[in-house]
């Protein structure tokens, strides 16, 4: 193995082979087939519970927003943990002060 630089295999970003086998498999049975467009619908429906509604946004909306990290403090007074989330927008910021 060649150190320091990569000397081979598939580019990054590239989808394996396998991968690219199985987008062509969809596409060739479920013509416009769109993962994250059927879970929005499946989402839309009143006959489910809402734990799978909310697993359900929750799955989509890891493809539109950014995963926040938390930040761990821990106080000297208890020795407890305390968790920050850091917030990027003025929006997020929102939706967080409405919680």
């Amino acid at each position: 193995m060649a150190k320091g630089t990569k000397t081979g295999g598939r580019a990054k970003g590239i989808p394996n082979k396998k991968t690219n086998d199985l987008i062509e498999l969809i596409n060739q049975e479920y013509e416009g087939f769109n993962p994250i467009i059927e879970l929005i619908k499946l989402s839309k429906k009143k006959d489910i519970e809402d734990s799978l509604r909310a697993s359900i946004l929750k799955d989509v909306a890891s493809y539109i927003y950014p995963k926040r990290k938390s930040i761990d403090a821990t106080t000297y007074e208890n020795e407890s943990k305390i968790h920050f989330i850091v917030v990027g927008s003025e929006e997020e910021k929102k939706m967080l002060e409405d919680i």
